[in-house]
């Protein structure tokens, strides 16, 4: 066992020595083992690279293999050796370039093996000594499909596949195709179209669809071609799509009526008629066609409208059906037609005409145009009974009818002469006659309406129309009798009437009768209203008129009288009843007098107690009658009115033969002096017809007040004591002010409001005498202006009557309210003065506030004035008044200050406010504001520094001026120029930093990279920023360029350093190969021991 472990430690020590002897040699590789390409890539470049030993040339000569052929499939661009200079580390390339064969390959894709081939002075990269390209087939062909299609498909439809290897078909191929004319030619025959496809992994088949166009025509075979083209060098289009033949069979049939298939003109009695089809084209088939018929339309059509099939048989052109003709025995329209015409939908009618066919009636038929009943009345218009006979059918020849008179049990003949019956002829080509068939005779009888019939029949072959040969004829009787019947009445019950009653014709006949009057002892138009001849109409089934005359009520007492009243008529059909002669009607009086007793008074005193009013009556005194004595009440509707008389009114009733009433009406006496006179009115009023008032319905009665009494004509009064120097009051007298002296004592109480600092001095025991006629007095108090902010103050002012007169209780008093409208105005800062910061300030908010009568509007001016601060540089000016509404208590307005970022000593400016209005009283004048600069400034040291690299550290210096006694928080950045971070220094990015209070210098650091390359000097940049918005950075954003001066010019390049680097860590990869064999020998060493010992533990 020391053996082995003996013999271990000596192969280890051996192949140390022989890797100290083993020189470097360079190592070279592909960088990549495969590529993949296809035909139409074109150059394909491979790269090799270099490692260890770098710093001598060394050359590769490179070898081809693989299934692709030189110069068939590939060519080689330049030289297949290639060289590494020394101390190049970049890779070299060799070129191939793909030839594109077109040629369409199916199977497994070609390669090209480019190998390195061996060398004893190079190292080959194990896994990169070849590299392989595989060339994929990108070619594929197009094949198009000839096709046939029918005419009626519609669409003809070309297929086009794409064929070619599984990875060409994976590619996208792009064709184009378009339609051509042969012996089918477009738009005639097809739709032009052209159109591109495009082939994507997803299919291999696309179609063309080209629309066909049915012209319905028989016609040969027809073919067009389509043809296909690309752009695309991948794709091979094979001759089938150079012309692929679209084959158009036709498929069409036409049916037509054959040349003299069918008469022009048939009679209605031939029975039938008869039609010949003919077709042309495909007659292979047995298609179906209708032959379809109008009727000639008429009251008895011969030809029924229909539609019936008639087959064709195979290769049958031609085909006879025929038309049912009805021959019945009713004239109609002689010559009519109908039209004959075809339909299908198996082939195609050539001839879509209606043609006409004449078919001619042969019959006679009569009728009546109408058959409606015929009203004639007697002695209107025209006697004759008049009607139409018509005829249709054959009207070409002469016919005849017959007419008859048919009289029932209400007519007779008597009443309707004519000659029954007759033959009426009608001549050739007679279609209408108009006939008299009897004359109406008026009998001037009243009797009931009666009626009978004019009836038609035919003769020899011509016939009449059922429900149109018989006319019923009505006769209407308009015969009738007027009677009159007279009339007594009362003078007020007017109008008068006459009575007239009809009988008879009142149905049919309107009739007018005229009425006339004559005087009796009754003359108008004293008792009547004459009228000399009135006309009285009846309307239809109107059996009762009355004829009214108007009656003069002359409410006058007179005796029973009477008029007469005589009607006639001109018309004959009316017979006049001898009643209606000298009608009389008779008037019986009913008049009576009421009216005031002469001798009744028209004025009084307020203290007469009671007024009498006598009320009189002449005429009919034998009846009751019944009468209103009213009167109204005195009152004037004044403020102080007290009516002496009450509004009403009495019945007033006289007994028969009674002729005089009295009606007493009290009158108040009241302690008020109110309107001197007032009156009130008596009248009378009555709802008795029989009643007339034949004088004075009405008069007015004047009371006289005697009594005085005194008043305020306002009881409150409002003064302002800023305007209103004095109040002025007024004293009103009423009552007896034309007839008396009176007098009353003023005097006046302070309340709120005190004397003499409100009002002046005070009214006490003011005796006042108002003279005769005298009405109002005025007084007068001083108001004292205080110009103080208070409240309303009142005081009053009061009167008490004297020597018998009074006063009104609820204007006896006057209260004078005393209203200050004064205010105080204050500012917010009510110490005139304010301290205010240029920057961090902002806006500086100044409210103003009243105090006092709020209800009124008042109005302030406020205005900048400049001190050492100067507006629009320092502040922004104002100028302007404000307005508080009623009852606003405050208002506000911004002072703006200008932030300059100046560096300055403290400024002042003012406001002031001021107003023209005398009510209000300025408590602050003004504020003095005093603007602190709070600016802060910071400021780089320096604009550039160099620095060398081996300095490892660059420093750069910040001041900072202005306010110094708060915080200011900064960041700064570093930014590439020529020199990059992490490569030549280390970034920073938005690193914070505080200056602290009353701290003026800050010193930065950025940390510089020794990169131990030789290089030229290199820049970059220090930017810095702040957060607060009143700290300015003097030197903008970007505070320092920093230069990176180089100061190791003796060392390595960067070519050499990557050299050493890949050296070194080759050796390193051999050290711990080494390590790893001396690992798997030491653990071999253990395992043998341990077998050793466990075998000998056995034993």
């Amino acid at each position: 066992m020391a053996t082995c472990t003996a013999s271990l430690s000596c192969f280890v020590v051996f192949l140390f020595y022989l890797i100290a002897q083993v020189p470097a040699k360079p190592k070279v590789a592909f960088t990549s083992r495969s590529s993949k390409k296809s035909e139409t890539s074109g150059f394909v470049s491979i790269s090799l690279e270099r490692t260890v030993d770098t710093n001598i040339q060394t050359t590769v000569s490179l070898d081809l293999k693989g299934t692709a052929t030189k110069d068939s499939d590939y060519l080689v661009v330049g030289s297949l050796v290639v060289t590494f200079p020394a101390n190049d580390l970049s890779p070299q390339n060799i070129s191939l370039f793909i030839l594109n064969d077109e040629l369409v390959e199916i199977g497994k894709r070609e390669t090209i093996i480019v190998e390195i081939r061996k060398d004893a002075a190079i190292n080959r990269k194990a896994n990169y000594t070849r590299h392989r390209v595989y060339i994929a087939d990108d070619d594929v062909s197009i094949n198009c499909q000839n096709t046939q299609v029918s005419e009626s498909a519609g669409t003809a439809t070309v297929q086009i596949a794409r064929s070619g290897s599984f990875r060409a078909n994976r590619d996208t191929h792009s064709i184009e195709c378009f339609t051509k004319d042969d012996s089918a030619t477009a738009p005639s025959d097809y739709t032009t179209i052209n159109s591109a496809f495009s082939f994507t992994n997803r299919n291999k088949v696309q179609r063309m669809s080209i629309a066909i166009k049915n012209d319905t025509i028989p016609e040969a075979n027809e073919n067009f071609k389509v043809r296909c083209f690309t752009r695309d060098v991948r794709v091979r289009i094979n001759s089938s799509c150079d012309d692929a033949v679209v084959t158009i069979q036709n498929d069409d049939t036409y049916a037509f009526f054959c040349p003299g298939g069918y008469a022009k003109k048939v009679a209605e009695n031939a029975g039938s008629f008869s039609v010949e089809i003919c077709r042309v084209g495909v007659l292979d088939t047995s298609p179906t066609v209708k032959l379809c018929r109008t009727t000639e339309g008429g009251n008895s059509p011969s030809i029924i409208a229909e539609c019936k099939d008639v087959a064709f048989t195979v290769n049958r052109d031609r085909v006879t059906a025929g038309i049912i003709i009805i021959n019945d025995n009713k004239g109609d329209t002689e010559i009519q037609t109908f039209q004959i015409y075809l339909e299908s939908s198996a082939v195609t009618i050539n001839d879509t005409a209606h043609y006409d066919v004449t078919i001619q009636d042969n019959d006679n038929t009569f009728f009546l145009t109408s058959v409606s009943e015929i009203q004639v009345t007697e002695g209107v218009g025209s006697p004759n009974v008049t009607l139409t006979i018509r005829r249709e059918g054959r009207t070409s020849i002469a016919s005849s009818v017959s007419l008859e008179l048919v009289f029932d049990t209400t007519a007779k003949s008597a009443d309707c002469t004519g000659i029954s019956p007759r033959l009426i002829e009608f001549e050739a080509n007679e279609t209408n006659r108009t006939i008299t068939a009897c004359t109406l005779v008026d009998d001037r009888l009243i009797e009931d309406d009666e009626t009978f019939k004019v009836k038609i029949s035919g003769v020899s072959s011509s016939n009449v129309r059922t429900g149109k040969s018989e006319r019923t004829v009505k006769l209407i009787s308009d015969d009738v009798n007027v009677g009159c019947q007279g009339s007594r009445l009362k003078e007020a019950n007017g109008p008068a009437t006459v009575r007239l009653d009809r009988t008879g014709a009142t149905a049919v006949t309107a009739n007018n009768i005229s009425c006339s009057i004559t005087n009796g002892t009754a003359f108008s138009p004293n008792d009547y209203m004459s009228q000399t001849s009135t006309t009285v109409s009846f309307a239809l089934n109107q059996l009762t008129k009355n004829f009214p005359v108007v009656l003069t009520n002359d409410r006058v007492v007179e005796t029973n009288e009477s008029f007469t009243v005589t009607c006639n008529t001109s018309d004959p059909r009316v017979v006049v009843d001898p009643s209606c002669i000298g009608i009389q009607i008779n008037i019986t009086n009913d008049d009576t007098y009421v009216y005031f007793c002469p001798g009744y008074s028209t004025s009084i005193e307020e203290n007469v107690g009671s007024y009498t009013v006598r009320l009189c009556r002449v005429g009919v005194l034998e009846d009751t009658h019944t009468v209103r004595l009213c009167r109204t009440s005195d009152s004037v509707f004044l403020p102080h009115d007290y009516p002496s008389v009450q509004a009403r009114c009495d019945d007033i009733v006289f007994a028969a033969y009674e002729t005089v009433k009295e009606l007493v009406i009290p009158v108040t006496n009241d302690v008020w002096g109110e309107q001197e006179y007032k009156t009130f009115n008596v009248f009378i009023i009555t709802t008795d017809s029989r009643v007339t008032f034949n004088d004075t319905t009405s008069y007015a009665v004047t009371i006289h007040d005697d009594d005085n009494t005194f008043c305020f004509k306002r009881t409150s009064a409002t003064v302002y004591e800023e305007h209103d120097k004095f109040v002025n009051m007024t004293i009103r007298r009423m009552g007896a002010i034309t007839v008396s002296n009176a007098s009353v004592i003023i005097d006046t109480s302070p309340q709120t409001a005190i004397t003499p600092e409100d009002y002046a001095e005070p009214i006490l025991n003011l005796r006042l005498t108002f003279f005769v006629g005298e009405i109002e007095k005025h007084i007068s108090v001083n108001i004292v202006n205080d110009k103080l902010v208070e409240d309303d103050q009142t005081f009053q002012l009061s009167l008490t009557a004297v020597n018998g007169s009074t006063e009104f209780p609820d204007c006896k008093t006057s209260s004078v309210t005393i209203v200050s409208n004064d205010v105080n105005m204050f500012c917010r800062d009510r110490r005139g003065h304010q301290r205010v910061y240029e920057n961090s300030q902002g806006p500086v908010l100044m409210e103003f506030t009243r105090e006092g009568s709020l209800q009124y509007n008042h109005t302030i001016r406020i205005r900048t004035i400049d001190g050492t601060a100067q507006s629009g540089k320092d502040y922004i000016a104002i100028d302007k008044t404000l307005t508080f509404a009623p009852y606003q208590t405050s208002l506000t307005e911004n002072v703006v200050l200008v932030n300059d970022n100046v560096l300055e000593p403290d400024e002042t400016f003012s406001l002031s406010v001021t107003s023209s209005d005398d009510r209000v009283h300025i408590i602050c004048p003004g504020t003095e504001f005093t603007i602190i600069d709070d600016d802060t400034f910071i400021r780089c040291g320096n604009q550039s520094i160099e620095v060398s690299e081996g300095n490892k550290t660059v420093y750069l210096t910040l001041k900072r001026e202005g306010v110094l006694n708060k915080a200011s928080l900064i960041w700064f950045s570093t930014k590439d120029g020529s020199a990059v971070d992490k490569s030549d220094y280390k970034p920073q990015n938005q690193v914070n930093r505080t200056f602290l209070p009353d701290q003026v210098y800050m010193t930065l650091s950025v940390d510089l990279v020794d990169d131990e390359y030789k290089e030229d000097d290199e820049t970059f940049s220090v930017i810095i920023g702040t957060y607060d918005h009143d700290t300015t950075l003097t030197s903008g954003g970007k505070c320092v360029i920093v230069t990176i001066k180089d100061d190791d010019p003796n060392r390595m390049t960067e070519q050499q350093a990557q050299a050493l680097l890949l050296s070194r860590r080759l050796n390193f990869l051999i050290i711990i190969g080494v390590a790893g064999a001396f690992a798997i020998l030491v653990l071999i060493s253990v395992v043998c021991r341990m077998w050793y010992i466990l075998r000998r533990a056995k034993k």
